[in-house]
């Protein structure tokens, strides 16, 4: 009889055999094959997955997913983490920092074994990867060492380089965050197992090259506007400029941050930028924060957030538009002879209001009152402590932008005008009491801006149970009470501030100041143009505010 050929994973059967013999070898090898076939429907139907026959000498990797798809994608990366960790080439400590990058899987799937899928449990799929110790080893040994043979010679290139610093840093940015795609950041070294990372070694030379540098702002802060040109400067501990640096720049404001916007600097360390356009950044205070902008370059490189901070700078300053608007809205008065004090018709007046005949030079006097806008432009240049802002300036009622500012002492309202004029480069102060008259009347002899009519009719002035407002009403709410010089707010609204002290027609401190207007806290008779109050200076209250003058240029 011929010999049977070999059968299964048992081996030949010898030819010398009894019919028999051979029954018994043939019956042993399909029970043997059934019962692997069995082990396996069991390895994929376990209840517990992980647990299934594990060989050693190999690293594993487990997932489960709502598809196949999934549940393989998520054994893979469980796979490589496990691998590297596994295997010892992360640090305990370090085992947080594993990053899965495309590189990295792209290494492990050379050498990784075809996923196996066992059946649906519990509505996922499971799924499992494998990869042996000695393939790992091998392939892993041939890639890291390529890429030290790469990298390695460009960053001692990069440190002996002579090229501008930032330029220098960028090139080290990208070897290190190639190190970080590759997935050894965190294992391959500049020499033998003792020597420090090569990662580790950049970083450390990148920190340094910064150690001490500066970025310096022109402005450095202060009020602006929108065609303000800014200036950032780094330079080097020893002075010297830090050219090619890019640099990130963010603006925020009350209700916005701009888009950040990215410079470099030039051979002098220098880098120019703008303030943001848009409503959001007028009139308001606004904080500009440099940084560096390595992390751009490589986001995975997780150092560079702290490289970046290490520039950090930022400056506050104060968008003001308005400002532009002052200038822009003055009315001219001419110089000469004028009467001032009560008017012949004028019933109400009293006796310390009697005409008088005054002379003065030309000025330009503000078509309104300083608004709450304009005075936090100035708190915000000057950095006023809060502690020290005007009472009302946040409360409900009176805070609006172009509401008038109230609560502001005569020694504030002084502060304003000497500040607008340094910001301006005019001459700003606060008006006489003859010049306010003056500026109210415009060249008539009436007892109102707009002429004799009391204001009873609520159109023409902000007074106490006008019926359209109970706090201070916006700048110009009233364009039926300007007079013929457009200004507003002349009368009632809110007191303002002169420079004059009480003459001798009044029962009043000496050292006080008077204030012209009348308010919304008043009633009619009260906004009469001569009516006059003397008021503590360094006081303030809700009901007293200011405008400015220009003296004639």
């Amino acid at each position: 009889m011929m010999a049977c050929p070999t059968i299964g994973p048992i081996g030949g059967i010898r030819p010398t055999e009894t019919r028999k013999g051979r029954m018994k070898k043939l019956i042993y090898t399909l029970a043997t094959s059934w019962i692997l076939a069995l082990s396996t429907v069991s390895y994929a139907a376990s209840t517990d997955f992980v647990a299934t026959h594990m060989e050693a000498g190999y690293y594993y990797g487990f997932g489960s997913g709502a598809s196949e798809a999934q549940a393989q994608a998520t054994a893979f990366d469980d796979l490589v983490y496990n691998l590297l960790t596994e295997s010892g080439a992360i640090q305990k400590e370090k085992k947080n920092k594993v990053v899965l990058t495309a590189e990295m899987k792209a290494a492990v799937a050379v050498v990784a074994t075809r996923p196996y899928t066992a059946d649906k449990k519990d509505n996922l799929f499971q799924a499992s990867y494998r990869v042996s110790h000695g393939d790992w080893a091998k392939a892993e040994a041939a890639r890291t060492s390529k890429l030290a043979a790469d990298l390695g010679p460009k960053f001692d290139a990069v440190v002996k380089g002579k090229g501008a610093l930032g330029d220098r840093l960028s090139q080290a940015v990208q070897i290190d965050a190639a190190l970080y795609r590759a997935g050894v950041a965190l294992t391959l070294r500049t020499g033998d197992a003792s020597s420090p990372l090569l990662s580790q070694t950049i970083e450390t030379w990148a920190a340094a090259q910064l150690a001490g540098a500066t970025v310096s702002l022109n402005p450095k802060d202060g009020l602006v506007q929108g065609g303000t040109a800014f200036v950032a400067t780094v330079t080097a501990k020893d002075g010297s400029p830090l050219a090619g640096l890019p640099l990130s720049v963010v603006w925020s404001a009350a209700e916005a941050t701009a888009p950040a916007q990215s410079i470099v600097t030039d051979a002098k360390g220098a880098a120019a930028f703008a303030y943001p356009s848009g409503d959001a950044f007028k009139n308001t205070r606004a904080v500009l924060t440099i940084t560096g902008a390595f992390a751009r370059k490589a986001p995975e490189v997780t150092f560079l957030a702290s490289l970046d901070a290490s520039l950090k700078t930022e400056a506050p300053y104060r968008n003001a538009e308005e400002l532009a608007q002052v200038a822009d809205s003055l009315a001219n008065l001419a110089a000469g002879t004028y009467t001032v004090g009560k008017v012949d018709q004028d019933r109400r007046a009293g006796g310390n209001e009697k005409p008088r005949t005054v002379t003065v030079a030309a000025f330009a006097i503000a078509k309104g009152p300083v608004t709450n806008g304009q005075f936090r432009s100035y708190l915000d240049a000057t950095n006023v402590p809060q502690s020290e802002w005007p009472e009302y300036l946040d409360s409900d009622g009176f805070s609006g932008a172009d509401q008038p500012v109230v609560g502001v002492s005569y020694e504030q309202a002084v502060r304003y005008t000497a500040w607008l004029s340094a910001a301006t480069g005019q001459k700003f102060r606060l008006p006489t009491e003859d010049e306010y008259e003056i500026a109210a009347r415009a060249g008539q002899s009436s007892t109102f801006p707009w002429g004799d009519q009391a204001p009873t009719d609520g159109v023409r002035a902000n007074y106490s149970n006008n019926k359209k407002f109970t706090h201070p009403s916006p700048a110009g709410s009233f364009p039926s009470g300007k007079n013929p010089l457009g200004l507003n707010d002349m009368v009632g609204n809110v007191w303002q501030w002169t420079s004059t002290s009480p003459d001798a027609n009044m029962s009043a401190d000496p050292s006080y100041k008077i204030v012209k207007g009348g308010s919304w806290m008043d009633g009619p008779n009260e906004l009469r143009i001569s009516n006059r109050r003397a008021v503590d200076p360094s006081q303030g209250a809700s009901d007293i505010g200011f405008r400015v003058v220009r003296e004639a240029q």
